[in-house]
């Protein structure tokens, strides 16, 4: 018989199949460090995303509707005209209601009868703010997020305090409320004249 065939190679080679291998995929600590860094990544973005879509000009909107409609709904309830109140300089905004105050009496009389005034001293009124706490200056949570002009009728207004009417019997003021915010997305909240209904919608000014 002649010489049994060497199994040297066949050893190598096995020796070379069972060694320690890397994996291809990731590691359990790699992946842990991966998700870590997108948790991260997404908590810095999201909020700068959320305002390109317009989620907070949105929610601001739904909080300056929410005041207005209390103002008329209030001012029906109680057959007092209300105001809607907004200092644009401030960023501020209370709602106020129409009282009358009580007649100023003359002091004294006048030394001639045909100098005297017999009729009923006149009542005055003014605005007063609702003792609740829609009657305290007030401003948006976001402050990214401005009431940025005022239109009553064709007036417009950027600066100093102007107020939205709501009457006792439901009409209002023709305003137009524009909010801005930091990423330039506009929002438009308008109050009709006649039945005071209050409508929210993106738009852009012209």
């Amino acid at each position: 018989m002649g010489p049994a065939p060497s199994r040297t190679g066949t050893r190598n080679h096995s020796s070379n199949m069972t060694g320690p291998r890397r994996s291809a995929g990731f590691t359990l600590v790699e992946l842990l460090i991966v998700i870590g860094l997108i948790s991260m990544l997404a908590g810095l973005l999201l909020p700068s995303a959320g305002g390109a879509l317009g989620l907070r000009i949105r929610n601001a909107s739904r909080v300056i509707s929410a005041e207005l409609e209390h103002a008329s709904q209030r001012a029906i309830a109680t057959g007092i005209a209300h105001r809607w109140l907004i200092d644009l300089d401030t960023q501020r905004y209370r709602t106020e209601q129409l009282l009358e105050l009580p007649p100023e009496l003359t002091e004294g009389l006048p030394t001639h009868s045909e100098l005297l005034d017999l009729a009923p001293p006149r009542a005055s009124s003014e605005y007063t703010p609702l003792e609740d706490g829609s009657g305290r200056w007030r401003r948006l949570d976001d402050p990214e997020v401005r009431i940025d002009e005022v239109r009553i009728g064709n007036i417009q207004y950027r600066d100093s305090e102007v107020g939205v009417t709501f009457a006792a019997d439901g009409g209002a003021d023709p305003a137009e409320i524009w909010l801005l915010d930091e990423s330039g997305v506009e929002h438009r909240i308008r109050v009709l004249a006649f039945t005071g209904e209050i409508k929210s919608e993106e738009a852009t000014r012209e």
